[in-house]
């Protein structure tokens, strides 16, 4: 979870598209001493400043556990503060962590240049993928993509069936839900829904889940999701544990 701020303590990190979407953003993988998926405006151009070591936090050993808690839920331990990047640019960022601060998602907002993304992902390499079919329960956020101010943290539930390699998710806060049926590589420990839902404000939108399952007997999962609008109107993280 390191590189939710684009540091990678010193590792060697790689970035690669996921997916690019038709206005430009899209979501990158950072893989190297951890694994993150970053949903983020300009993503060739993110992906390019990170390959060049342009992208991060002025302090490559920055850790969040260094970002203050201001709270927890039943599964994860809140933190929020301000960062700042290799540009001096100050970053707001809320932390949802679980296991030390070694995975969750980080929901950062830069308000000089009115931009939002989000990452998620973990610190512990993937290992013995189990079989069977296993609960994950956690939280999310979803949030106006970009502009606007609406956000809600609520909470998720993902069943994922790795015999049949599929996996459910279902998350919900007060305002909006998130549900969809996706495939789950068993090889890779990546789940992905292109056909999901995400209602928010009453309004309803076909959306994308990218998810990445994490540490031993695929213990924990975090990931992000938008809606499939051109221009997505809304944007989240997810983390959960078995």
């Amino acid at each position: 979870m390191l590189s939710a701020c684009g540091g990678g303590g010193g590792v060697s990190s790689s970035f690669s598209a996921v997916s690019v979407l038709s206005d430009g953003s899209g979501v990158a993988r950072i893989a190297g001493g951890s694994s993150t998926l970053v949903l983020v405006t300009g993503v060739d151009a993110y992906i390019a400043q990170g390959n060049a070591g342009l992208t991060g936090t002025s302090d490559g050993n920055l850790k969040l556990d260094q970002v203050p808690i201001i709270g927890s839920t039943n599964v994860a331990t809140i933190r929020q503060g301000a960062v700042t990047d290799k540009g001096g640019t100050s970053q707001n960022i809320t932390v949802y962590e679980i296991n030390n601060a070694t995975e969750g998602f980080a929901l950062i907002e830069v308000p000089q240049y009115d931009v939002v993304y989000f990452a998620a992902g973990s610190d512990k390499p993937l290992s013995n993928i189990p079989s069977g079919s296993f609960t994950y329960t956690g939280n999310q956020v979803v949030r106006d993509w970009q502009g606007g101010s609406f956000k809600e943290f609520g909470d998720v539930t993902i069943n994922a069936d790795f015999t049949n390699k599929e996996f459910v998710y279902s998350g919900n806060s007060s305002n909006t839900g998130v549900n969809g049926i996706g495939y789950l590589d068993t090889s890779t420990g990546k789940l992905t829904s292109v056909d999901a839902s995400v209602i928010a404000n009453g309004s309803a939108y076909t959306a994308t889940i990218h998810g990445l399952l994490s540490g031993a007997g695929a213990s924990s999962v975090t990931g992000v999701f938008h809606t499939n609008d051109a221009r997505p109107d809304y944007a989240g993280a997810f983390v959960a544990k078995k």
